[in-house]
């Protein structure tokens, strides 16, 4: 008994457009990790480039990759979710850092990569500082600029 079926497919184009590029505006990020595991957090932003919507101004921040070269140097990587589901964006970083006392601080420098929704091209650089005192939290300052090019 053999069978055969016949299907019949029709082609659908699909087009994509990008929100509207922008020159670089002013952006703040704070926001506060629990260190473990997944390292998450919560974020809130600031400045010209929410007040303008072109980013939102809060969402979850889930650390997903982390790289310990030695001597106080680091390089991890972080996805951030914006509460009002306007998308993703990522902020790929550099820090270095000391010990103060019982405190880990670091000065990083990081880059922001769009990646879905509203954030689609978006990028940027923020420079600032991580603090970690002794517990489970470190608390996170950045300040830069994000745009949008065609």
């Amino acid at each position: 008994t053999s069978s055969s079926t016949t299907t019949t497919s029709s082609t659908t184009t699909t087009s994509t457009t990008l929100p509207p590029a922008f020159d670089a505006v002013d952006v703040s990020f704070s926001f506060t990790v629990i260190i473990g595991e997944d390292s998450v957090g919560v974020f809130t932003a600031t400045g010209t480039a929410t007040d303008d919507g072109v980013m939102c101004s809060s969402g979850t921040s889930f650390e997903t990759g982390f790289v310990d070269l030695n001597g106080g140097h680091e390089q991890w990587v972080t996805q951030m979710r914006c509460d009002d589901d306007t998308g993703r964006f990522k902020l790929e970083c550099d820090s270095r850092g000391t010990y103060e006392d019982t405190v880990w601080i670091t000065n990083d420098t990081c880059t922001v990569v769009g990646r879905t929704n509203a954030y689609v091209g978006i990028s940027g650089d923020l420079s600032g500082t991580t603090t970690c005192p002794p517990g489970p939290n470190c608390f996170v300052e950045y300040t830069g600029t994000v745009e949008r090019t065609e």
